[in-house]
């Protein structure tokens, strides 16, 4: 399994050019995927701000 592993990014490194070793190829998609998720937990922390904004807004709204 491990040999099936350093093939496919030595083949996806020969894809992207650039001279790039398959250990930068992994490394820099590890990285990448971790920006991801980074932004997602952003963007689920920015939509839950959002509905507790609108909550207090509606509850405001009923209060007058």
């Amino acid at each position: 399994m491990h040999d099936y592993d350093n093939d496919r990014w030595r083949v996806i490194a020969g894809r992207v050019g650039g001279g790039l070793s398959a250990a930068a190829v992994k490394e820099k998609a590890n990285e990448l995927d971790e920006y991801d998720r980074l932004q997602m937990e952003d963007r689920r922390e920015q939509a839950g701000e959002e509905r507790e904004d609108e909550d207090e807004d509606a509850e405001a709204e009923d209060e007058d």
